[in-house]
């Protein structure tokens, strides 16, 4: 199975030849090739997410907005329909009241952030797993280790499916050596990070889960339990996702993993 993470770039029309409606037909080549079973998008404006589910006609798309109105950007999560089976879906907010639409840390900036959370079955190998797409505060740490924190709680808590594997994947806005990603690095967390090279780890099934990430903001998290693809352990291979002009501030931003 393949999952893809990629802030597709808020489209507030300041790139120039690299605003949004200049990189659309890149962005369809791209996802053609690799053919994804998932895709987590970042950044994807309300336009944006209608775009993607009027061009992108083999999957669903799933998400709102982060305000209160529930509009502004939105952790899409585009699933192929053929392959997987939408169990359950959630929208929370990262911050002290995860149920409140629009809400925030006391100490983040003035953007809410929320995580798009998705249970799915793979009808080829009948297994269950969950994905949850985040975007983590650009400006203050603190609201980024909060929200790892929060998210890393919520994976301890789960009611349904408990032991099913687990990916948290989206754009974490830090590098992987910074202080507020130590909470990736306890157990039964471990940090593997490669820069510009493919990396394929592997991880036996219900053991730790492994924080794979390829360039510094993005990221896609795996936590054990269970066997993918009725194999005893599962592979993963990440590579950027290239070859879709956006500006250099923002090129590193795509990724791609196997399970």
């Amino acid at each position: 199975m393949k999952l893809v993470t990629f802030n597709i770039r808020c489209d507030c029309g300041e790139d120039g030849r690299n605003n949004f409606c200049f990189r659309k037909p890149l962005i369809l080549e791209k996802l053609r090739r690799e053919a994804p079973d998932a895709v987590c998008f970042q950044e994807a404006l309300p336009h944006v997410a209608a775009w993607l589910k009027e061009a992108l006609p083999d999957y669903s798309v799933i998400g709102c907005g982060r305000s209160e109105t529930l509009e502004d950007e939105q952790m899409a999560v585009a699933y192929r329909k053929d392959r997987l089976n939408l169990i359950a879906m959630e929208t929370f907010w990262l911050s002290e009241t995860p149920w409140a639409p629009g809400s925030r840390y006391p100490r983040q900036s003035i953007c809410p952030r929320t995580g798009t959370e998705a249970l799915f079955q793979d009808l080829a190998s009948r297994q269950v797993f969950r994905l949850t797409n985040v975007h983590l505060d650009h400006e203050f740490p603190e609201a980024r280790e909060r929200a790892l924190a929060q998210l890393l709680a919520r994976a301890e808590d789960r009611r349904l499916f408990p032991r099913a594997p687990e990916v948290i994947a989206g754009d974490m806005n830090a590098e992987p050596q910074d202080p507020e990603m130590a909470l990736l690095k306890t157990a039964p967390y471990r940090l593997g990070y490669r820069r510009h090279r493919r990396y394929l780890p592997r991880l036996r099934a219900g053991g730790p889960a492994l924080l794979h990430r390829l360039y510094p903001d993005q990221g896609l998290y795996l936590r054990g339990g269970g066997k993918m693809d009725g194999r005893g352990g599962r592979s993963v291979s990440l590579r950027p996702l290239s070859g879709v002009r956006r500006p250099p501030s923002v090129r590193r931003k795509g990724m791609m993993g196997e399970l």
